[in-house]
């Protein structure tokens, strides 16, 4: 990735004097924040470190999110972009090394923890969401990445793709289901035993919304499409998800796309809810 530099021409002597001011000024409150740190840590009544815990809190701190979004960071993302086009055997033929990353979401799953002065964080575990362009074509996946060291970039882990709106947790509890549902739509058509199963995309098909049946209303209910790639076919299977009265958790039920929507109390009476309070929607 090159770093462009842009120059100005026609600015007035007093405005580079401003400019300049401001910028020792910024400097000068870094490094005062810094030594104060490094004091308070020496006394002991501090540690040097910032906690981030929600996305909004992320998003206004300038300094973490140009170090989440470093050119390390994004090389790493570029990375798994490719490694996932390859396994899912996208764009083939395409042989360019110019990339295209958006993020779309950050999910932060464990506190970010920043020590001052440091490229990357100490601690934390956090979700990134990011459109992948190549070729003229664009594909959403998802890293995780993990801190435990500021001295080394955090570690970065693929994750399934598209925009699931479950947690990781759910996920995995969801994931054996749709794989045996799969299975059944091809016993079911005829097709051969496909051995090379993959999650293609994963998407939102109906958002949170209530349902009523009888003298009961379900909250939060929401629809996904999962479509795995089997070999050389793609097979959609289609998630209803109920979150448990007891905030947290979700219930859930796998069907083929042209199957009818169940009712919410069937899925209840035969499917066991999933108790940990990180088992519902992220």
């Amino acid at each position: 990735m090159a770093v462009q530099a842009q120059a100005k021409c026609g600015v007035k002597d007093s405005e580079i004097s401003f400019q300049i001011e401001e910028k020792m000024q910024n400097i000068l409150f870094k490094i005062t924040k810094f030594t104060l740190c490094l004091l308070l840590t020496f006394h002991g009544i501090a540690d040097c470190q910032t906690p981030i815990r929600t996305t909004s809190e992320l998003l206004q701190d300038k300094e973490a999110m140009d170090s989440i979004m470093s050119i390390d960071i994004l090389n790493d993302m570029v990375k798994l972009g490719t490694t996932q086009d390859s396994k899912l055997n996208i764009q083939s033929n395409c042989t360019t090394k110019e990339y295209g990353i958006t993020p779309i979401l950050v999910y932060i799953i464990q506190p970010i923890e920043f020590n001052y002065g440091r490229l990357f964080p100490s601690k934390g575990i956090w979700k990134v969401r990011y459109k992948f362009d190549r070729c003229g074509e664009s594909k959403i996946y998802n890293a995780l990445f993990t801190a435990s060291n500021d001295r080394e970039k955090p570690k970065c882990d693929m994750l399934l793709p598209g925009t699931t709106n479950a947690s990781q947790l759910l996920i995995k509890d969801a994931l054996t289901s749709a794989l045996t549902n799969v299975h059944l739509q091809a016993i079911k058509t005829g097709d051969k035993k496909c051995e090379d199963v993959n999650v293609f995309d994963m998407r939102v098909s109906e958002g949170f919304h209530d349902v009523t049946e009888g003298d009961k209303t379900f909250k939060g209910v929401w629809e996904e499409i999962w479509t795995f790639k089997c070999c050389d076919k793609m097979v959609d299977v289609a998630i209803t998800f109920i979150p448990n009265a007891d905030p947290g958790g979700a219930s859930f039920i796998c069907r083929s796309t042209s199957d009818k929507k169940p009712q919410i109390s069937s899925i209840l009476s035969v499917n066991q809810p999933i108790k940990p309070r990180t088992g519902g929607a992220q």
